[in-house]
């Protein structure tokens, strides 16, 4: 258990800078939330950077992850998803970077959205720490990620 923390607590490290990697579409556009928008919901508006941490036993996969909240309407929020290269990448083609324009909702004060191109359903939340908590639910494997604040 130990390994594991020490383990993903590196790879949140590691994957602040792998997010280089990760591509963008050339046009984002960050909305800022009216003041119609409750705050906890608001609080999801901007860049978000990390890295998806998943393995069964002792082997460990992972892939830099940013998210990016450009609107919310009401229970809706228009992000975009986006995954650096994952292991296999020779093998599996899902594994390529990718980014996707998506729609989320609001549900029990979390985001939640399904990413098309992976089949897989993600759930974030937002810690006291003002960070994000990030479940995938992917193929039956469970990944997790933290994400921090990201700059332009």
């Amino acid at each position: 258990m130990k390994r594991a923390s020490f383990l993903l607590v590196v790879l949140w490290l590691v994957g602040c800078s792998a997010t280089a990697n990760v591509p963008l579409p050339p046009a984002i556009h960050v909305v800022p939330p009216g003041p119609a928008v409750p705050k906890d919901r608001a609080a999801f508006s901007g860049k978000w950077v990390g890295t998806w941490v998943s393995g069964p036993g002792s082997v460990v996969h992972s892939r830099a992850h940013i998210l990016i909240v450009e609107e919310i309407i009401g229970n809706a929020a228009a992000l975009i998803y986006a995954v650096g290269a994952g292991w296999e990448l020779d093998r599996v083609p899902e594994k390529r970077p990718f980014w996707v324009r998506i729609k989320g909702g609001f549900v029990d004060g979390a985001l939640r959205i399904y990413v098309p191109a992976t089949g897989g359903t993600v759930t974030y939340r937002i810690l006291p720490d003002d960070t994000l908590d990030a479940t995938l639910e992917y193929m039956g494997d469970l990944w997790r990620a933290h994400l921090r604040r990201g700059t332009e």
